[in-house]
């Protein structure tokens, strides 16, 4: 049993430690292009991403652009689900000892999200969070909406701590864009 904690423990660092470096667009680039033609109906124009700002806890945000105009505005982000203790809110931190997910979301020139996608879940509890069909109900709904109400959406049972930390995300975005 402790040898099972232990080795969790070395892994959920070693994952931590090695995901921290990485550079989340070239990481999931494909999918997130598939996913802007799929819900912009962008056939054979092509996308191209101009880093606006990196390294603002755990986020990089893009300029989207296509030949011909912006799309608007990607937030692709490492968000905190859990921590090494457990899930609960009073453990909530900026560092990323623990669970986290990925998510990507897509605004227009106004702030309004074309999508949220949840591009890699590493948590055991909360994954049903990453439903296609749960993240459709921010689809059309302004990035500060969130801000002012969060419960502009349903959250989830199972996935109260990773709905929080979408929140927090997505306030996060909202202050990019006030900044910008």
């Amino acid at each position: 049993m402790v040898l099972n904690k232990l080795l969790f423990f070395i892994f959920c660092c070693s994952m931590s430690f090695f995901h921290q470096d990485m550079d989340l667009l070239k990481s999931y680039e494909k999918s997130i292009r598939k996913t802007i033609k799929k819900q912009v109906g962008i056939t054979d124009a092509e996308v191209s991403f101009h880093l606006m700002q990196d390294g603002r806890e755990k986020s990089e945000f893009y300029q989207v652009l296509t030949a011909e105009s912006s799309l608007g505005y990607l937030m692709i982000k490492e968000v905190r689900a859990c921590d090494l203790n457990g899930c609960n809110n009073k453990n909530k931190e900026t560092s990323l000892e623990g669970e986290y997910y990925d998510v990507a979301t897509l605004v227009n020139n106004q702030g309004i999200i074309i999508f949220t996608k949840v591009l890699n879940y590493f948590s055991d509890y909360g994954y049903e969070i990453s439903s296609k069909r749960y993240l459709t109900q921010y689809k059309n709904k302004s990035v500060c909406q969130f801000a002012q109400q969060p419960l502009a959406v349903d959250g989830i049972s199972g996935a109260t701590i990773s709905y929080n930390a979408l929140i927090d995300s997505l306030n996060e975005f909202c202050d990019f864009l006030d900044d910008k």
